[in-house]
């Protein structure tokens, strides 16, 4: 589980990073970033996942696919905890269709291969 300074949880948050962030798109969803800076808050990145209906009707399905890619990123923050910490980003993803039948594996490999690029490292 991601831990609770490492959520991107209000809805202005949410909004604000789909309004002034840089997008970065993949097969499987989309990344939209934003660095907050430093002005007196955590300085710890934050994430956020978005599965609207579109992707499945099903909430089950959504909500497999939004606690398999929480994992990868929770992972992904532990391994780069160094280099990760420090860094005032929120990140959203926003996820796509094709992501519903992908591995555990594959959602890793792409959140290993894309995250860095947004983290510039």
């Amino acid at each position: 589980m991601l831990l609770p300074e490492n959520r991107l949880t209000s809805r202005r948050d949410f909004e604000k990073v789909k309004r002034l962030g840089a997008i970065l798109t993949t097969p499987l969803f989309v990344l939209s970033y934003f660095n907050r800076g430093q002005k007196g808050g955590s300085s710890s990145p934050r994430f956020g996942f978005v599965a609207s209906t579109h992707l499945s009707k099903r909430a089950t399905k959504r909500n497999r696919v939004k606690r398999m890619l929480r994992e990868s990123v929770r992972l992904f923050i532990k391994l780069e905890k160094e280099r990760v910490s420090g860094t005032p980003l929120d990140v959203v993803f926003v996820l796509r269709k094709r992501i519903l039948d992908q591995s555990h594996e594959e959602i890793s490999r792409l959140v290993n291969t894309f995250l860095p690029k947004v983290f510039k490292f």
